[in-house]
């Protein structure tokens, strides 16, 4: 899979895209340990006073395998195997919108031993699934958010084109502001995707390389949402529809902005990690090269 198909799964369905980035994930991870199977359901820490609980798309049987990530005070990726019987889940009321943080609550039993731990390191290959899972969950997670965009442009589009503006009852598609706000955004995507394009055609080796990988990623979702944003207020909507697909759309992208993997912490180590070689040069003692 690549990129091309993992933001034509967020057009079509939101959804059905997101669970496609998880699928590839675990799939890195299978490839790295084979006590991980591709069918393994993947946790995220859901920040419970109750005690460490992560959330996942589906339930966990006692057959099952479910990966749970984390992060270690480094800020390191850590990811967890556990059997089905070590852990309990049981389901999680949330909206639609939300369900990029899954629909059920994990818990590890008394005395839960993992199964394995899975090293977040790159593979052979200069492929996606040579990247390291950390990464390749947010470049994936970046295209996604790039294919639902393009659905919420597409709705958009179509409401534009049978809806009129103003007293001169002006088609909405022929709107001069629409439409300067229209190529704003379309620029914005177009210039995310070329980028994440561009750096992931044969990615790098090296941490800063895989930092700058990250910080594209986290920057495809950030104009993903910039570029929505932009055209969701020339809507002047003031409640959002699941149903609707433009609504369900710009909700999607802001549930995925506040996910474990675009939060503040882990845009700081990537911003810090792709600048390290820079600042490493510029704060060295060594005396400049005459140009």
């Amino acid at each position: 899979m690549n990129l091309v198909d993992i933001a034509a799964r967020g057009h079509l369905d939101p959804r059905a895209g997101w669970l496609g980035v998880t699928a590839l994930v675990v799939h890195a991870l299978s490839i790295r340990d084979s006590a991980v199977p591709r069918e393994a359901a993947l946790g995220w820490p859901a920040g419970s006073t109750g005690g460490p609980e992560w959330t996942v798309d589906r339930p966990v049987d006692a057959s099952g395998c479910v990966v749970l990530a984390g992060r270690s005070d480094d800020g390191t990726a850590t990811w967890t195997a556990y059997a089905g019987e070590a852990v309990t889940t049981e389901p999680v009321p949330l909206a639609p919108a939300m369900d990029v943080w899954g629909g059920h609550r994990v818990r590890l039993r008394d005395g839960a031993r993992a199964g394995t731990v899975v090293d977040d390191t790159a593979a052979p290959g200069d492929d996606l699934l040579s990247l390291p899972p950390s990464v390749l969950a947010v470049v994936a997670a970046g295209a996604h958010a790039l294919g639902v965009a393009g659905r919420f442009r597409d709705a958009f589009l179509r409401k534009a084109a049978a809806s009129a503006r103003g007293w001169a009852a002006v088609k909405t598609i022929d709107d001069p502001m629409v439409l300067s706000i229209l190529l704003s955004a379309e620029a914005l995507l177009d210039g995310a995707a070329a980028l994440l394009t561009a750096r992931t055609a044969k990615p790098a080796t090296g941490p800063a390389a895989l930092a700058r990988l990250v910080v594209t990623g986290i920057g495809a979702l950030d104009a993903a949402r910039t570029a929505t944003t932009q055209v969701m207020t020339l809507t002047g909507a003031s409640a959002l529809y699941d149903g609707n697909p433009m609504q369900e759309s710009f909700a999607h992208l802001a549930a995925l902005g506040a996910h474990p993997w675009f939060d503040r912490p882990a845009r700081l180590l990537a911003e810090r990690a792709a600048l390290e070689s820079d600042l490493d040069r510029l704060f060295s003692d060594e005396p400049r090269k005459a140009s």
